[in-house]
């Protein structure tokens, strides 16, 4: 049987319209046990800003822009656990840094180790 493979997650997506001035969860289902890479495609017209508790601005996304967080990229997960999964970032929280874009999408992309 094949161990420890790598599969993209369930590709998640906001549209414009739907992210205001509050953190809004973009993945209704909880990341995959197991996922070590993510990217998030900010397309629109304006930045965003990136939480992983839905509290707090972590990262920054230019408008038209791609952001990448990696982990454990250089060995197996020995505890079958990811970095990303395992805290509290299940949930990726967006919204607005300034002013609403008016179209566009924001979209959650990744991949995960399959053991």
């Amino acid at each position: 049987m094949v161990k420890d493979f790598t599969t993209p997650i369930k590709r998640s997506s906001l549209a414009a319209g739907d992210i205001t001035g509050d953190f809004t969860p973009i993945n209704i289902e909880r990341l995959p046990q197991g996922t070590y890479s993510l990217r998030i495609k900010n397309d629109t017209s304006q930045p965003i800003i990136i939480s992983y508790d839905g509290t707090y601005g972590h990262e920054y996304v230019l408008k038209n822009s791609t952001i990448s967080i990696d982990s454990q990229t250089n060995n197996i997960l020995e505890n079958k656990k990811s970095f990303i999964q395992a805290g509290y970032a299940s949930l990726i929280y967006i919204r607005w840094a300034k002013l609403p874009a008016l179209a566009g999408n924001v979209y959650l992309m990744g991949y995960q180790l399959n053991y």
